[in-house]
Formats: structure tokens, C-alpha cells, sequence
């Protein structure tokens, strides 16, 4: 008796790890980008005006850099959000800020604290894909434009 209450303890303990998906592929470039001072970018990452504010894909990157910034306590990042062009460039600085914003509180309720995590967004002010004007850009330029960085931080 004693011992299927010690396994089923056990096996309480182990789902919620199994549960947790890690990106291995993620894991391996926030290595080399820490080693190597360059960013990295999470492009599709899809976030919703209302919770669950990430869809699986971006929710299971997000565990996999908490994963990663828990295991190298003296890490810190910073987020950097950005948009594409359309929508006027106001709305487009709002809402990057509003979705970097997001990001960071859900890093920080997963335990990182505030001094290891901080974010911006800048909207429009920084393309990977210049095109002028607006119109001449592609689906795919506006997708490459839309961007999460994580920079790491000395």
C-alpha cells in the first residue's frame, strides 16, 4: 500500500515535466547566440488581443527561454517587438509595446524576476525588410517584419 501512494506521488510529480514541451532547436541557438552577442528572432510568433494571448507554438518558445534563463541564473534580456507597416505608426509603436509587454509578464509569472527581463517595442521603426512605400511590401516582407528579438544583456 505504502508503496503504489509513494508511486502515484511520484507520477503526480512527473506529468506536469512531461507536460512542458521544450524546443530543443531553440534551446541549442540561445546557446550560440549567447555566445555569440547576437539576438535571437522568433518570427511567426502570433499573439492574441485576449488571453491565452500565444498560441502553442509561441507559448512552447517562451517555456523553452524560461527553461534556458533558469538554468544561467545571471543572464538578463531584453525584448524587443516589432511590427510591420501597416496600420499607421503610432498604432503599430502602441501595439508592439503592448505585445512586448505581454511577453514579459508572462516570463515574469513563470518566475523570472523583473531585474533579469525587460521589454520594448518599436513598432514599425526598425524592418528587417525595408521597402518605401509601404505597398511594394510583400506578404513575406511583412511577416520577416514582424518580429520578436531576444537580446541578451551584460
Amino acid at each position: 500500500m505504502r508503496i503504489s501512494i509513494f508511486l502515484l506521488l511520484l507520477w503526480a510529480s512527473v506529468i506536469p515535466i512531461f507536460a512542458q514541451k521544450i524546443d530543443s532547436l531553440l534551446l541549442l541557438e540561445l546557446n550560440e547566440s549567447m555566445s555569440n552577442h547576437t539576438p535571437i528572432v522568433l518570427h511567426d510568433f502570433v499573439i492574441y488581443s485576449a488571453p491565452p494571448y500565444f498560441d502553442q507554438k509561441g507559448e512552447d518558445q517562451l517555456r523553452t527561454i524560461v527553461s534556458f534563463l533558469q538554468g544561467n541564473n545571471k543572464i538578463r534580456i531584453h525584448i524587443q517587438r516589432h511590427s510591420d507597416c501597416r496600420g499607421t505608426e503610432n498604432y503599430n509603436l502602441k501595439l508592439s509595446q503592448w505585445e512586448a509587454g505581454k511577453i514579459q509578464d508572462w516570463l515574469r509569472q513563470r518566475g523570472l524576476s523583473e531585474d533579469r527581463v525587460n521589454a520594448s517595442g518599436f513598432g514599425e521603426i526598425a524592418p528587417k525588410i525595408s521597402c518605401t512605400p509601404c505597398s511594394r511590401c510583400t506578404d513575406e516582407d511583412h511577416q520577416r517584419n514582424r518580429r520578436v528579438e531576444i537580446v541578451f544583456v551584460r
